[in-house]
């Protein structure tokens, strides 16, 4: 399951069309990184948060307060007390915005999106047992 910092930077990077190649030159990474950074499975380094923040032409605090919690959602809550939460909802001006939610409300809302993702995965399995076999090519 993707974190929401990788999540964030992917979709932020795709709507400025630039490659991973170009954010990692403007960081002073390797596009390895970036690629394993946006599948969730590489944390950045802190360091580079704000130049990362600044490729992507997004709020520097906001991007560093999403890589503390997403990387230590247990610390960043004691330290300001409520949860980002991955969900990139419009604002109704056409952005892209993250939401706070206090705690509780944020875990609740994970779980409901874990339970709707396995649930269209088993829908998944079972429209595909019950259609109809594949004919041959002729």
């Amino acid at each position: 399951m993707p974190n929401p910092f990788g999540t964030f930077v992917r979709t932020r990077r795709r709507e400025l069309g630039m490659t991973q190649r170009q954010v990692a030159q403007a960081v002073g990474v390797t596009p390895e990184a970036i690629t394993l950074i946006e599948a969730g499975r590489r944390q950045p380094e802190l360091e580079r948060v704000p130049a990362l923040a600044d490729a992507l032409e997004t709020d520097r605090q906001t991007l560093c307060r999403l890589a503390l919690e997403t990387r230590a959602p247990a610390f960043y809550y004691e330290l300001v007390g409520h949860a980002l939460l991955d969900l990139l909802e419009e604002d109704g001006h056409g952005e892209k915005v993250l939401i706070e939610l206090d705690r509780q409300d944020a875990d609740w809302v994970r779980q409901v999106r874990r339970i709707d993702g396995e649930l269209r995965h088993h829908l998944r399995e079972i429209a595909e047992r019950l259609a109809p076999p594949a004919r041959p090519p002729r």
